[in-house]
Order: C-alpha cells, then structure tokens, then sequence
C-alpha cells in the first residue's frame, strides 16, 4: 500500500535565508554523505545513460521543420567556418547559449559523443533539481525513481531535448528554472543562478522570455520575505542575467570582430512583428488531433480531483505554486496562440516552451504519494512497454469529440478509484497522459496545408530512422569538406534529401544554395553568379547519379572547371560529393 507523501521541510516563514543560510552552511562544511545519498547521486548520474541505452531514443528530434536544426547542428559540428562566413548577417548567430556550449563539447568529444554528453549533463542536473525540491516532502528511492522516469521520457521533452533545435535548451534548462525558484531557501547564490538561467533560456529563444516570467516572480514575491529583501535578491537576479548577456557580447566582440551579437535578433524581432509562420495552420481541426495540447489541463484536473493528491497540494505551499505556475503557462501557450499569432500550441517544437512548468508538475503529481518497490517496479516496467508499444502495434486514440468523452470518462473513473487505491489511479493517469502523446489521432491537412505536421511522438524511442541516418551522414559531410582550404564560402547543390544537410555550412540564409530547376538540370544562371562572386568552389551533393549528371553539366557549360575532390559515402544514405572549381572559359 502506498501512503500520501508528507511535507518534511515545507515552505516555512522562518526558514533561514540570506545571510543566515551562510552561517549554517558554514557549521556544515563538507558534510558526510548518508548512504541514501550516495545511492542517490550514483541513480542521478546512471539513471539518464540507462534510458538512453535502453529505450534508444532517435538521435536527431524528429522536428516537423526539416531544415533549421541543421543550422544549429551546423553551429556545434563546424562553428568556426559557418560563424565567421554569416557573421552577423543572420539572427540565428545571436543564440549562442545553446550552440557555444555544443561547440565546446564537439571539440572535447566530437559531434556525436560531445552532443549526448552535453545533453547527459544537463538530464543529470534535471534529476538533481528535481529531487533537491522534492526533499522537502522527503520523497524516498523509489519516489525520486518514478520522478525521473517520468521527467526524463515524457515524449513531449524528449522530441525537444534530443533536436539541435533551439528548444532543446528552452525544456531543459527552463526545467531546471522552474526548480530553483521553488525552493525553500533564498539566498544570494540562488538568485545570481536563476538569472543565469533566465538570460541562458531567453538569449536561445527571445520568445521563451513567457518560460522566466512566473516562475522568477514566485521567487522573489514568496511570503516570507520583506520587500527589502525582494528588491535585493530580483536586483541580485538582474544583475547576474545582465552579466551572462555582456559576457556573451563581449566574446564575440572580441573574438569574431561583431559590433553587436544581438542586433540580428532585435532586427529580426522588430521587423517580423506580424509574421505568420507558414508551418501555422490556417484552419483549427489540429485541435481536435494534437491530443497532448490538453496534457496540461488534464494533469490540473486529476490534481484537484483525487482526494490524496489534492490534500497533498492543499498541505504544500510549493505544491500548489507548481500548479499554479502550470496553469499561468497553459494560458501563456493560447494566448500566444489565438492572441499574439504566434505557433505555441500547433507546431510540436515550440510546445517544448510549456514542459518546464509541465515536467515540475508531473513529478509533483506522482510524488504526492510514497512509492512501495514492488509498485515502482510495475509502474516503470508499464511505463516502458507503452513507450515501446507503437513499435509493436499501432495504438491510435480517437479524435475530437470522442477523444473529449475518452478524457472526461477517464477523469470520472480514475478520481472514483482514487478514493480506494489512489496509487493505481495516479499511475493510471500517468499511463493515459502518455498513450495521448504518443497515440495522437491521425491528422492530414494535405488539403489546405502545405505541410503535414505529425501530432504523434510514436516514433521517439526504439526507432532507427533516416533522421539518424541523416545526422551521420552530416557529420560525414563536415568532415571531407573541412580537408578543403576556405571551406566556409563554398556554393552548395543539395540534392533531394541531401539539401538540408548541406545546411551545415548555412548556404541557405547566405543566398549560396543552388537548386536543380524543374527539369532537373543546373541553372545557368546560378553558375554564372558562382563564377561571377569569386567564390568558384561549387559542392555538389546527393545520389551519385544526379550527382554525375550535374557535375558534366557544370564542366560542359565552363570547360575549363575542373573536379577538386570526389568522396562517397555508402555506409549510410549512400550519397555523394563532389567540389567543382568553377573556372569561366575568359578568365
């Protein structure tokens, strides 16, 4: 039998803070670990490789927009050259909180093993977050094991975390946030971290700035402080965002020559105010298939309904800011949905901007009660089956009004079997918050919609898939081209799947990507632009066929051009490359 969780070291107005936490720390320097926590230290760091090496997540994200994350992956992989050909002409050189430390792990243990282990790190400081908050209801082993399950494999976090897509930085570090500012103590430390991690996440994403409003105002405006103190701790928050901003600055200042790394992104802001993204929908029946949009809602709602979880968010001041600050989010994502025009809530990658509040909301619902082991057990063994399950057998729930009735009947019968075994009816509605993300109706807007974003997560773990694919071929790609002298101003023809992978070396923003007509032949237009800007280095990539096929064109229109390097690939996607000197017959 499982029992409700107990608040041990709840919020308390005479909890120490400030100077006084400095004093007790001192009394306590270099305190004996317990064996509780070594245990837990040695889970914290295991726990995320085990999931990984178990569940197999796909490698790359699986985001609906083929071609941004390379950019980002570009910026990890091959910084130096793509960095300083756009230099400041693009707003995505801005973002450098989420690609300067991808870089640095890149050059420690290279593209594939430096971005796995950057994202390692970051889960073993999510668990660590996670469970420092949670020692104030003294949740036991088995407690902090289902809580990182859950935080860590909940799909909607793991498309996000597992991109080079900016987001990724946004669920991850904003669930960190989250954590911090919902601790008990408040001292000069915590408040310079925080603004750390407010300016980390808004300088990825400017628009993420809705992520650090609430949960920055519950810290400095929780009771037991006075308004001196507020002043001095959000000053100490300021302070510590503005460095992290003026650091950023001043690096690329001096180490890249740019007058102002952020002018790209307030131009860009300012001029594209009513800018409509055309992965953006323009009719609402997504509504009624994007299931895992009413996640949030749902979770809300079974909190106030079982009786156990509800008198544990009643007992606890912490508790019931998680889902406050849950709620305020949730209305964040529709009014930047409805109101602002923006995407939050339709386009799967920016639904990552709601996990921070949602991910601390989930370990408080199923903290709220004490886990025995034979029940933590059954839980993570059902909780991975359903992840596996759509590799096995398609699952699929129904759409729109019917889905409607499923969520209500679910609510009804679970909040019934809450009164008697409320640990069967928390896991039960765990399991049903899962199958919604990654059993989401079928949806195709072919008919008024260029672009069939997938509401499903089915195909994030035990899956191999050409995106992963993708990713080393890229890796591959970077690594012949960089043998090259001034690789970084090349003109590049990608090919079919090829096209965006080329993107590593961002030739797309930079007017450098040239494309096949419909005829499927080289324009000459485009090669007299090559030929014409001094940069005679032409990429051809892709299937080796079409590949060939272009090249002869290029040396038959310029006989002179001739061919510099020609690699090929057959381990993975199977294509080819091949670098033209582009040589006008006059010059």
């Amino acid at each position: 039998m499982s029992s409700v969780a107990t608040s041990s070291v709840d919020d308390d107005p005479a909890a120490p803070s400030g100077a006084s936490v400095g004093c007790e720390s001192s009394r306590r320097a270099f305190p004996r670990l317990t064996s509780h926590q070594l245990w837990s230290c040695a889970l914290a760091v295991g726990l995320p490789l085990a999931l990984y090496l178990v569940l197999r997540p796909e490698p790359f994200g699986l985001v609906p927009n083929g071609l941004d994350p390379w950019f980002y992956t570009g910026y990890a992989i091959n910084f130096d050259d793509i960095f300083r050909d756009i230099g400041d002409g693009h707003y995505f050189v801005s973002r450098w909180s989420a690609y300067l430390p991808a870089r640095l792990f890149t050059w420690v243990a290279g593209p594939q093993t430096g971005r796995l282990l950057l994202r390692w790190l970051l889960a073993v400081a999510m668990i660590a977050s996670i469970w420092g908050l949670g020692r104030r209801w003294a949740w036991p082993m088995t407690t902090k094991l289902v809580v990182a399950v859950v935080v860590l494999t909940t799909p909607i976090f793991a498309r996000a975390f597992l991109t080079d897509y900016v987001e990724w930085v946004v669920a991850s570090v904003g669930f960190i946030l989250v954590c911090q500012c919902l601790e008990t103590r408040v001292t000069a430390l915590r408040s310079a971290l925080i603004g750390v991690l407010v300016a980390v996440i808004v300088i990825a994403n400017p628009l993420a700035v809705t992520v650090t409003v609430g949960p920055t105002l519950a810290y400095v405006s929780r009771s037991s402080l006075t308004w001196s103190l507020r002043i001095r701790h959000a000053g100490c928050a300021a302070a510590a965002a503005v460095v992290t901003v003026a650091s950023g600055w001043l690096y690329f200042r001096v180490a890249y020559g740019m007058p102002n790394l952020y002018r790209p992104t307030v131009e860009f802001v300012r001029d594209n105010t009513d800018f409509r993204d055309p992965l953006k929908s323009p009719q609402l029946t997504w509504m009624g298939a994007f299931t895992w949009i009413y996640v949030p809602m749902l979770l809300c709602a079974a909190a106030g309904l079982f009786p156990a979880v509800r008198s544990f968010v009643r007992e606890s001041r912490a508790a019931l800011a998680v889902f406050l600050l849950l709620g305020i989010q949730y209305a964040m994502q529709w009014i930047d949905q409805f109101v602002r025009n923006g995407n939050g809530l339709e386009i799967s990658y920016y639904w990552s901007f709601i996990y921070p509040a949602l991910g601390v909301a989930l370990a408080t619902f199923v903290g709220a009660l004490r886990w025995s082991r034979s029940a933590t057990v059954a839980f993570v063994a059902v909780w991975w089956f359903l992840l596996a399950a759509p590799s096995i057998v398609r699952i699929e729930i129904p759409a729109g009004w019917a889905f409607g009735a499923l969520a209500i009947a679910m609510l009804i019968g679970l909040s019934t079997l809450s009164k008697r075994l409320p640990q069967l009816a928390v896991a039960g509605m765990m399991f049903f918050l899962l199958v919604i993300q990654i059993a989401a109706p079928g949806y195709d807007p072919a008919a008024y919609h260029p672009y069939n974003l997938s509401p499903r997560y089915h195909d994030i773990y035990y899956n191999s898939t050409a995106s992963g694919e993708a990713f080393d071929e890229a890796i591959w790609l970077e690594g012949v081209l960089d043998t090259l002298p001034a690789d970084a101003r090349m003109y590049f023809l990608g090919i079919g799947a090829a096209d965006p992978i080329s993107a590593i070396y961002g030739p797309q923003p930079m007017g450098r990507s040239v494309r096949l007509d419909a005829d499927g032949v080289v324009p000459i237009d485009s090669l007299n632009a090559i030929a014409a800007s001094g940069n005679t280095q032409l990429v051809v990539y892709g299937p080796p066929d079409v590949v060939d096929q272009s090249v002869a064109q290029v040396i038959a229109w310029f006989q002179r051009s001739t061919v510099e390097l020609e690699r090929s690939h057959d381990d993975d996607l199977g294509f080819k490359v091949v670098v033209v000197i582009v040589r006008p017959s006059d010059l």
